[in-house]
């Protein structure tokens, strides 16, 4: 798939759209112009709109082709979608294709494939020009892998969900969510960046968008893929974002478990969708006992496969506060392996090492040992050097002090409380329990030593802010190539001074940005008090 051309904005009227549509009333073809579909290669090197130039195919549909393309003016590489000759006759067909250019532009999300332009070329064919993205979908890793570990499963579901929470919010419903239309590509150093595609069926029900236009559904059929299509579309019935809902607890149970909840050995699709209507999922857990998939995950997965809408989650939303609530209880007293999908091992407990002693006073210290190893030696040999005639004469010049006691050694320091093991939630670093945040030491340093009764009762909101605030002046830096972002976050600091949990919130929560946040907050030491606290924060860049 593919990277959008950034000089090229989207018009969002649908009249230029339903204008595009109709290539009977607008272009007719030239006799013998249009290309074989059958050997989409033909088109590589066609010019399309002037300003994309095919380079190669990269794959083939049911209803056409996408390639790898050039923006000749700017040199930017892009992919371009290209509806088959057999289809762009069909004024249904184009509105059906360029309504997933529509409704992918309205929605504007980071997990969302961003969408550049649309036409028709002098041929006939109608296409799509969309970013370029490098990697594979999540059908083919899935191939390859079989079963995910249920923290990897998680991560990737939030990022679909915020997508699809974007699109719910401008009145979309994607209605074809699979495997094959998540497309992963390696961003900065996450591997399972996820881009959601293929809005092509959509169904906008906002009325500011639906007046006036006519419905893509095939009359008397069923739009969407038989294996992730909820029961109330096999219904015939009005669909809304629970739809996209059941699709994603398929999804969840495939990744799981490695097998589909409903299918069947032969191409029969009804035996298929009678399942949906019908047949209860077996329980991921028992499905794939060896899958060690955690009860909590597989209740949100089946929560989302209930047959009547009432019953499943309402909104995306929903499904996303389930997800991060399991993942914090089931990391929050774990070691960081449990994150990597290892066997979950009890989190070893942090000493505290005993403070430094200053070189000052050890030299000092030093000083006066061989002093007194020097005088238990003169003591031991008699006092009595006049024999050498160098010693005696420096004696005479100088008079012997008095013998000096030795001094004893200081006495060996108890050793340091064992401090009790430290909860922290599913973002935790393998180095963040070691306390060494030089931003903050001092202050550390200085409620450690603190008397008890002297520490305040919690950490007040001012102190929070004063120490969250450098926070904020280094994100341009610690988050490289991440703008216009904003997130919110809820912050527990335990007494001790160190951050036990960071919950990210507002709509980009889950987003680069936000897990670059967490790493920051998590890593920020407080002063001492007497109980824990909780403070809210807002970082922006």
């Amino acid at each position: 798939m593919g990277a959008a051309s950034p000089d090229i904005e989207v018009e969002d009227d649908w009249e230029l759209l339903a204008t595009a549509a109709a290539p009977k009333q607008q272009t007719q073809l030239t006799p013998g112009a249009e290309q074989p579909w059958t050997d989409p290669e033909t088109l590589v090197g066609s010019l399309l709109g002037e300003r994309y130039k095919l380079l190669r195919l990269i794959g083939q549909g049911g209803m056409g082709a996408v390639y790898l393309a050039e923006h000749v003016v700017i040199g930017k590489q892009i992919a371009v979608k290209v509806l088959s000759p057999d289809y762009s006759r069909n004024p249904g067909d184009v509105q059906r294709f360029l309504q997933e250019a529509r409704a992918a532009s309205l929605i504007r999300h980071d997990h969302v494939v961003d969408i550049a332009d649309f036409g028709r070329s002098p041929q006939g064919h109608a296409y799509i020009v969309m970013e370029y993205l490098e990697g594979e979908d999540l059908a083919r890793t899935l191939q390859t892998v079989g079963v995910m570990k249920w923290f990897r499963v998680s991560n990737i579901i939030l990022q679909i969900s915020s997508a699809l929470a974007a699109a719910h919010a401008k009145g979309i419903i994607h209605r074809d969510m699979k495997p094959e239309n998540c497309f992963r590509v390696k961003r900065d150093n996450e591997t399972d960046y996820i881009k959601v595609l293929d809005f092509g069926i959509a169904k906008i029900v906002d009325d500011r968008f639906t007046k006036g236009q006519h419905s893509l559904t095939i009359e008397g059929g069923i739009i969407g893929t038989p294996e992730y299509i909820a029961p109330e579309l096999c219904r015939g019935l009005k669909a809304d974002s629970r739809v996209d809902i059941y699709a994603l607890g398929v999804i969840m149970y495939r990744m799981l478990t490695g097998v589909l909840p409903f299918r069947t050995d032969t191409d029969n699709y009804m035996a298929v969708l009678s399942q949906h209507l019908t047949d209860p999922p077996v329980p991921p857990r028992e499905q794939n006992p060896s899958a060690e998939i955690p009860p909590k995950i597989e209740q949100i997965v089946l929560k989302a496969l209930e047959k009547d809408p009432a019953r499943r989650y309402q909104k995306v939303e929903e499904l996303i506060a389930a997800l991060r609530e399991a993942q914090m209880t089931l990391t929050g007293a774990s070691s960081t392996g449990i994150m990597l999908g290892l066997p979950t091992m009890p989190r070893p407990r942090t000493i505290r090492k005993p403070p430094r002693m200053p070189i000052g006073l050890l030299l000092a210290l030093v000083g006066v040992l061989i002093l007194g190893v020097a005088a238990i030696a003169w003591t031991l040999l008699g006092g009595n050097f006049d024999d050498d005639p160098t010693v005696a004469t420096t004696r005479r010049q100088t008079p012997p002090e008095p013998t000096p006691e030795p001094t004893p050694q200081p006495p060996t320091p108890p050793p340091p409380p064992i401090a009790e093991p430290t909860i922290v939630g599913a973002d935790t670093d393998s180095d963040s329990d070691t306390g060494s945040d030089p931003g903050n030491a001092s202050d550390a340093d200085t409620g450690a030593a603190a008397p008890a009764h002297a520490l305040p009762e919690a950490l007040s909101a001012a102190e929070f802010r004063r120490s969250i605030a450098p926070l904020q002046r280094s994100l341009k830096a610690s988050c490289p190539g991440l703008r216009g972002f904003e997130v919110g976050a809820k912050v527990y600091v335990d007494a001790s001074g160190k951050v036990s949990r960071v919950v990210p919130e507002g709509r980009q929560a889950g987003s680069s940005f936000s897990n670059c946040v967490v790493k920051l907050v998590r890593q920020t030491r407080f002063k001492r008090a007497r109980k824990d606290s909780v403070h809210s924060a807002t970082f922006k860049l």
